[in-house]
């Protein structure tokens, strides 16, 4: 007799269903970056699609001109783009390009059999660098922690990101994250909710997925009552000061602080606090709101600054960065301020 379960057929069902948002970008248009990677408030509904592998990626031969003569290239392919022909990325020979169908694909199964409720549950979709990567922001409603009752909306919810790239700049990443209801901040942490990561030499190991999966609801709920502390820890403005200096200083100095990064934390601290009062919470969402809406900065002439780095990268990556940037100073001289390992 076979006997089949309602509860896994159930989760199929809403995964294959489940629906994908893809994001236009905005950029130029306002002075905030709208199309941040996972954050449904700024991004625009294009309808649904029918999967995330939006194109194949083929791998051709690379070839040199030299003399007038067409010279091939040792050791080296190129990526293309089968829908346009594009080239988005040269990689080298034994590079494994596993197309996003699959990679995801996989995640899906590994979200289906991990027994996680997808109730509600929906995708959001970022293509950034011409192609050469995918991300994909999972939003999960069935799991939300209400931290205060200061502000409607402040509430945080298990998110994931998920990136696959087509130009060897990194492996097969997933984040098990937390975002805020209330301005879709994202939640930056050096303790990670649960990830995993797979080389290009393979396909996701499935059973590996699921327990870190399944770990993600325990860290996540960890770190909702951490937040719930810190909102009845209150702060002076010096220790705010002290934390934003540390993050303001220039870059090839040590204690030179750049003015106008400091003047934009205080100037979101402001904001927080009237919402949230003088606390480690109000502390924590004005850095993870710069981190994840940073403003984009215009020289006297109106146009962005390091418009050329602004062009080449796309917000995604941009916002990306910046978290990481923030983690790295959370797990190094933020401890200070705000400590996770209570957390751990």
């Amino acid at each position: 007799m076979t006997v089949i379960d309602m509860n896994q057929k159930r989760r199929e069902k809403e995964v294959s269903e489940m629906e994908i948002r893809h994001i236009q970008t905005t950029f130029g248009n306002q002075t905030t970056e709208h199309d941040t990677t996972i954050n449904d408030h700024y991004t625009q509904n294009l309808g649904i699609l029918e999967s995330a592998d939006f194109f194949e990626a083929i791998e051709a031969p690379l070839f040199a001109t030299y003399g007038g003569e067409s010279v091939a290239v040792p050791n080296r392919k190129a990526i293309i783009r089968s829908d346009t022909g594009a080239v988005i990325s040269t990689v080298g020979h034994k590079y494994n390009v596993i197309q996003n169908d699959s990679m995801f694909s996989s995640l899906d199964q590994s979200i289906i059999e991990s027994g996680i409720d997808t109730t509600g549950a929906y995708k959001r979709v970022s293509i950034a660098s011409g192609g050469a990567k995918a991300i994909l922001g999972y939003s999960f409603p069935a799991y939300e922690e209400k931290i205060t009752n200061r502000d409607v909306g402040d509430v945080v919810r298990l998110t994931l990101l998920a990136i696959n790239s087509y130009d060897a700049s990194s492996p097969f990443l997933t984040d098990f994250r937390e975002e805020r209801l209330a301005c879709k901040n994202s939640m930056v942490s050096p303790l990670t909710v649960a990830a995993f990561r797979g080389r290009h030499t393979q396909n996701l190991e499935i059973e590996h997925a699921v327990e870190k999966i399944k770990r993600s609801i325990d860290v996540f709920c960890t770190k909702a009552d951490l937040y719930k502390r810190w909102a009845n820890e209150n702060i002076s403005i010096d220790f705010a000061l002290r934390c934003f200096s540390k993050l303001s200083v220039m870059k090839g100095h040590t204690t030179k602080v750049n003015e106008k990064t400091l003047n934009e934390y205080l100037e979101q601290f402001n904001k927080e606090t009237q919402v949230l009062g003088h606390n480690k919470w109000a502390l924590y969402n004005t850095l993870t709101h710069i981190s994840t809406h940073a403003m984009i900065r215009k020289n006297k002439n109106g146009q962005p600054e390091n418009r050329k780095n602004q062009d080449q990268e796309s917000a995604p990556l941009r916002q990306l960065r910046r978290e990481d940037e923030l983690s790295s100073f959370l797990n190094g001289a933020g401890k200070e301020f705000l400590d996770f390992g209570v957390a751990a």
